[in-house]
C-alpha cells in the first residue's frame, strides 16, 4: 500500500476491503476500454533464461514505443495467475506458446516522470 511505516494491522484490513475481484475487474475493464491496443508477448518455453530474453525484447519494445510517442502500461495479471494464463492460451489458441507479458498501448497525454534522486546520493 506504499505505506511501509504503517503497521500491518492497519494496512492489511484496508487492502482486504479495497481490493477484491469485482473492483479489480472493473478497474481493469476501464483500462482496457481506454486503450487502443493490447500487446501480448509470448515465448516458446517458460524457463528462467527465456524470461531474461523476454525482458530484453521488452526493453527494446518500450524504448521503441516511447521514441514514437506511444504510451504503454502493464496489465500483466492474466500472465501471472495460472488459471488466467491457461484461459489466454486456450482462447487465443496459443497451444505451444507461453504468455509472458501483457501491455496496454496507445497514444496518451504525457504524465510527469517519477522524481529521481541526484546521482550523487545513490552512487559514491
Amino acid at each position: 500500500m506504499w505505506a511501509p511505516n504503517l503497521p500491518k494491522w492497519i494496512t492489511k484490513p484496508i487492502i482486504k476491503f479495497l481490493l477484491n475481484s469485482k473492483s479489480q475487474n472493473k478497474a481493469d475493464s476501464k483500462k482496457i476500454d481506454s486503450s487502443s491496443h493490447l500487446l501480448l508477448i509470448t515465448s516458446n518455453n517458460d524457463l528462467p533464461e527465456t524470461w531474461v530474453k523476454v525482458g530484453i525484447v521488452l526493453e527494446h519494445l518500450l524504448l521503441l514505443l516511447t521514441k514514437n510517442g506511444i504510451a504503454s502500461a502493464y496489465l500483466n495479471q492474466p500472465c501471472e495467475v495460472e488459471n488466467l494464463r491457461k484461459k489466454i492460451i486456450d482462447e487465443l489458441s496459443l497451444n505451444d506458446k507461453y504468455p509472458q507479458l501483457l501491455l496496454r498501448i496507445g497514444y496518451a497525454e504525457p504524465i510527469a516522470y517519477s522524481k529521481r534522486k541526484p546521482i550523487q546520493e545513490v552512487i559514491k
